[in-house]
């Protein structure tokens, strides 16, 4: 009989998955300032759509797997993956906070 648990191919392709939505969004978050060839009011949309998103993914992964590490740095490897936990509360701050901003 199979089971669902961390080893399942899906579930780990979601986490996956969902972390590098949030790698994707700090990248966005973090690097938007030195772009030139934007204009600010783009790049402040861009910045508020990447954390929305953001808050999106950490809500998924609280919903789904619990206590999660929260990263918003870039990181281009897996790395991330591997942070220690936070609490769930922890989580839900961050992502009001990226809903708020």
């Amino acid at each position: 009989m199979t089971g669902l648990n961390a080893n399942t191919s899906y579930v780990d392709a979601y986490y996956r998955g969902m972390h590098q939505g949030i790698r994707n969004c700090n990248f966005v978050i973090n690097g938007m300032a030195s772009v030139k060839a934007i204009p600010d009011n783009l790049k402040n949309r861009y910045i508020a759509e990447a954390k929305f998103l953001r808050g999106f993914f950490y809500f998924e992964l609280v919903k789904n797997f619990g206590d999660d590490a929260i990263n918003n740095d870039f990181k281009s490897t897996d790395a991330t993956l591997f942070l220690p936990r936070s609490p769930k509360a922890d989580i839900y701050k961050q992502i009001y906070k990226d809903f708020q901003d």
